[in-house]
């Protein structure tokens, strides 16, 4: 996928950009007899394509330009602060709109492998359509004993593009509020058949701390981290870190990175691993051990104990 770069996010139907800029213009459709009949939107977003190596020029321009000759998709833009500032949905457009135009133009300042890009969506509404859906709201937040917080966001959205607004808008700025670094995500919504009728729920479970590293490509969405400190037949201390994760991503390199890269140890950790095979394209279950011995004298005075800590706040 070509990326954009810089300050606001365009959602363009299933792919994501970030945009230099953009503009929006609302015109009205007026019969000289009946007054107002509707009203035609047009938004403007500028970015650029941008690679470091020669040899993926063409792959990265050709993405964008696929990306954007398709039409009757949602065009969405979001602003720093995660808020839709600017949208046009194909659910309230007439003729199977929004119809998009790419413009590839000059270099961005002479250089070989930057080239600025500018699109422009249009599509025309009936005049009660070209608002935003109704968007009713509620949260409910629980706090279990030990202080950790599970945060349930229910409503229900009325009005064309119901279904688009909830995954390309709402779910978003839920998602921003409640990263996936501090909270564990679960949603559900339900639609109508013509997609204007939607209720939902969502729910946001506090973790007890972070996740731990997941290396590149890889992303932890649910589990837990388990620490035993023990004394073995010859009296030294043994810490066991235990981890059962669910992740999307390459095991094997999910296991490097939870290795301890400085151990105080004499002897390398040694990782058990099982690796349970999920359903094509869905998330993984890795269960990992990392054992490590350690003299008496060098941590004299920790008391042997089973100490266990959750990842997540289940």
């Amino acid at each position: 996928m070509a990326t954009f770069d810089n300050l606001f996010k365009c959602s363009l139907g299933g792919e994501t950009f970030q945009l230099a800029d953009y503009t929006f213009k609302i015109e009205p459709i007026v019969d000289a007899k009946v007054g107002r009949t509707g009203t035609k939107l047009e938004l403007t977003g500028e970015g650029w394509v941008e690679v470091t190596d020669a040899s993926t020029w063409s792959a990265a321009l050709g993405a964008a330009s696929e990306a954007f000759q398709i039409d009757g998709v949602d065009v969405v833009i979001v602003g720093p602060n995660s808020q839709v500032e600017a949208a046009i949905y194909a659910g309230t457009c007439l003729l199977g709109g929004p119809n998009i135009t790419l413009e590839v133009l000059k270099q961005s300042g002479g250089a070989a492998l930057v080239k600025n890009l500018r699109f422009t969506a249009k599509g025309e509404c009936n005049a009660n359509q070209s608002k935003q859906p109704e968007v009713t709201l509620k949260t409910k937040i629980a706090t279990r004993p030990d202080g950790l917080t599970i945060v349930t966001i229910t409503g229900e959205i009325k009005g064309q593009g119901s279904s688009d607004y909830m995954t390309a808008v709402l779910l978003p700025q839920f998602q921003a509020q409640y990263p996936a670094a501090q909270y564990v995500t679960n949603y559900e919504y339900t639609s109508n058949a013509g997609g204007d009728d939607v209720t939902f729920e969502a729910t946001f479970a506090q973790l007890a701390e972070p996740y731990p590293p997941a290396g590149a490509g890889n992303t932890i969405v649910d589990g837990d981290t388990t620490t035993r400190t023990e004394r073995d037949e010859q009296h030294r201390l043994v810490n066991t870190t235990s981890y059962d994760l669910l992740f999307t991503g390459d095991p094997g390199a999910l296991v490097d990175a939870l290795r301890p890269q400085t151990p105080v140890i004499p002897s390398k950790p040694e990782p058990r691993l099982s690796c349970v095979a999920p359903a094509r394209y869905g998330p993984t279950a890795v269960r990992s051990a990392f054992k490590a011995a350690i003299s008496v004298t060098r941590l004299a005075g920790v008391l042997s104990k089973l100490n266990g800590v959750r990842c997540c706040g289940k």
